[in-house]
């Protein structure tokens, strides 16, 4: 049951991106990219969608609360700094904040799209993985042909999938009345939604709500809500954001480092 409620949960999500919700992020990702050695891909988001031209520094404040069964309330507080200079260069440090208003780095990653690098950054270690991303290529070239058998056994899917129940997830998308947040005009939207009964184990239908503005100049998320009776209510915003470049060292390997380089080619290798 619960590879079930993963795997509708996961369905779910994926719709709610389709719609532009998750990843206004473009904003980078909240969750910073996580690039696999042994499967690196010829497309790197963040480094082959950079934004430039609009140089930024801000700082996110993301909030999950959830009420348990017996009335205890579970809060845990993220903050976010991202860093983004003219040229499409994003730094995103993520930290988890404690009870006692102390903070941990989660994450702490670097995309130069202009030296096509994605780069961890690890403090307590003091070391740095630093991916060199290939050039793009156009994927019709590179795909292999595709037999007729495979064709077939496809379309045989394909049919199967049509012909299985379906469990249907409702939508609605609206437009917001933009306004003012960090000092920076937003646009927002709100969808809705409507998650059907035994999709995640729910005896009765229940409904996800998330609101979002995001900045059309500078192409940046400043705040979201979602309320999920599942899972929780949370509130991403943005509470300081400046529009000026930032220090160029913040996009560099810290002295000090032990840096690992992996290519393309050595990354098959592994």
């Amino acid at each position: 049951m619960r590879m079930r409620r993963i795997a509708c949960f996961a369905v779910a999500a994926t719709v709610l991106m389709a719609f532009g919700v998750a990843r206004a992020q473009q904003t980078p990702a909240i969750a910073p990219l996580t690039i696999s050695a042994a499967a690196p891909s010829s497309v790197v988001p963040g480094v082959d969608s950079p934004v430039t031209g609009r140089p930024l520094a801000q700082t996110e404040k993301q909030t999950t609360a959830r009420t348990g069964a017996d009335g205890t309330q579970f809060t845990s507080i993220w903050e976010t700094h991202r860093y983004r200079d003219v040229e499409g260069r994003v730094r995103t440090t993520k930290s988890s904040v404690q009870h006692d208003g102390s903070s941990r780095i989660m994450s702490d990653t670097i995309d130069d799209p202009v030296a096509r690098l994605h780069i961890t950054l690890n403090a307590t270690a003091k070391t740095a993985t630093v991916y060199h991303a290939p050039e793009t290529t156009n994927a019709r070239k590179l795909a292999e042909p595709v037999s007729q058998e495979k064709i077939a056994e496809r379309k045989k899917a394909a049919t199967e999938r049509q012909a299985s129940p379906q469990l249907k997830y409702g939508f609605n998308r609206e437009k917001l009345p933009s306004k003012q947040i960090a000092g920076v005009y937003a646009e927002g939207e709100r969808i809705t939604m409507t998650v059907p009964a035994g999709a995640q184990d729910n005896d009765r239908e229940f409904t996800i709500v998330t609101e979002t503005w995001t900045s059309p100049e500078l192409k940046t998320m400043l705040y979201r809500s979602t309320q999920d009776p599942h899972f929780g209510n949370m509130t991403d915003e943005v509470t300081e954001l400046s529009r000026a470049d930032p220090d160029p060292s913040l996009f560099q390997v810290p002295a000090g480092y032990k840096v690992q380089e992996i290519t393309p080619k050595t990354a098959r290798l592994q």
